[in-house]
């Protein structure tokens, strides 16, 4: 298994949190758009069944995985967001995660 990062940051952002972690990265990537995932894909030669997408928002990481055809497992956000536009993208997320939620209950009950 290999692990790397697609990030829509910039490389000079992106470069030294994957140094930091010794991970190779995939930056700009644009997500919700697939181009960064075919990006990815062609670099360490994986097709979209080997992927596994990680990420911690609805509306680019999974939509993304979505979009392009791979899995993709949601996670619980690493750090509060202070930037404006990150807090109402969250409000946003809600109602759908509560769906999610109340979904997968009904589902392990019945």
């Amino acid at each position: 298994m290999a692990l790397f990062i697609i990030s829509n940051n910039s490389y000079e952002r992106v470069k030294p949190f994957a140094e930091g972690l010794g991970l190779e990265f995939v930056h700009s990537a644009a997500k919700p758009l697939t181009f960064g995932l075919a990006r990815a894909c062609r670099r360490f030669s994986l097709s979209q069944k080997e992927i596994l997408l990680v990420g911690d928002q609805l509306f680019t990481d999974i939509l993304a995985a979505k979009l392009f055809g791979c899995r993709c497992a949601l996670v619980t956000p690493f750090q509060i967001e202070h930037q404006k536009f990150l807090r109402f993208k969250r409000v946003l997320e809600r109602p759908i995660l509560r769906g999610i939620h109340r979904r997968k209950e009904r589902e392990t009950r019945g």
